[in-house]
């Protein structure tokens, strides 16, 4: 089922309950189609929180000129968001390292804190507080909201038809 995120993530949701199996799990209202591609997730976010540009050296820069959206830099593994695509994954690895930002789909450089959000769904009035490195990990990390709030939807509506039935 997808939830609306514009990113292709799968998750694996495991439900219990107590005395009784559930055979049927209901149907999103979402259409099964991802809502909003990655270029519609990224329009519009100067002036909002988090929203700072790294500002890469001219190597880095001309080297992320030449990968086209969709493709991946060889030579730091970096993927170019493709604007009518849903992301890949929000990678965020660890204090070892390997966390995979992605090039932004028209300039280059890679997003910002505040685009890796939208990506996740979060709304733009929630800020991010940390160092970049911190506020990058707890988007990664984090369930994005819509998702959330569509699985929360579903388990509601399921329990409620269940007690209707008892």
């Amino acid at each position: 089922i997808d939830y609306g995120a514009p990113q292709s993530r799968e998750r694996v949701i495991l439900l219990g309950f107590k005395d009784k199996p559930y055979d049927n799990w209901p149907d999103s209202n979402v259409t099964g189609k991802t809502l909003f591609t990655a270029g519609m997730a990224l329009k519009k976010v100067d002036n909002l929180p988090n929203h700072i540009k790294r500002i890469h050296s001219e190597r880095v820069s001309s080297r992320y000129s030449k990968v086209q959206p969709g493709d991946r830099c060889r030579v730091d593994h970096t993927d170019r968001i493709d604007p009518e695509k849903p992301s890949g994954t929000v990678l965020v690895g660890s204090s070892g390292g390997g966390g995979r930002p992605f090039i932004h789909p028209t300039e280059h450089r890679h997003l910002t804190v505040r685009e890796v959000a939208r990506l996740q769904t979060f709304p733009d009035w929630y800020e991010l507080k940390g160092t970049g490195t911190a506020q990058y990990r707890q988007v990664g990390n984090a369930v994005p909201p819509l998702f959330a709030k569509g699985i929360a939807k579903d388990i509601y509506e399921f329990i409620k038809k269940e007690k209707l039935k008892s």
